[in-house]
């Protein structure tokens, strides 16, 4: 299963713009992956997986983007939590 989030404000990923990114589920391999010091360099890493991006890349991501990218991973990690 994955899902396409359409970016608000485009980045630039191998020289080429992306304007909608798609996050697949994840595996537990994948959270053993992320495990950081605090729980935005987890949020971050694990979205990158999902995403298929590089941390550099996801840095360059706007704030909105990523608040839409978190709660989307939110809904694959949790996704019988009622907002």
């Amino acid at each position: 299963m994955s899902i396409n989030i359409n970016l608000q404000y485009p980045i630039t990923v191998a020289g080429e713009e992306v304007t909608e990114l798609t996050l697949q589920r994840l595996k537990v391999k994948d959270i053993k992956a992320a495990k950081s010091k605090t729980d935005e360099e987890t949020t971050i890493k694990l979205l990158a997986i999902s995403a298929g991006l590089t941390p550099k890349e996801m840095d360059e991501l706007d704030l909105l983007d990523f608040t839409t990218l978190s709660e989307a991973l939110t809904d694959f990690l949790f996704p019988t939590v009622k907002k």
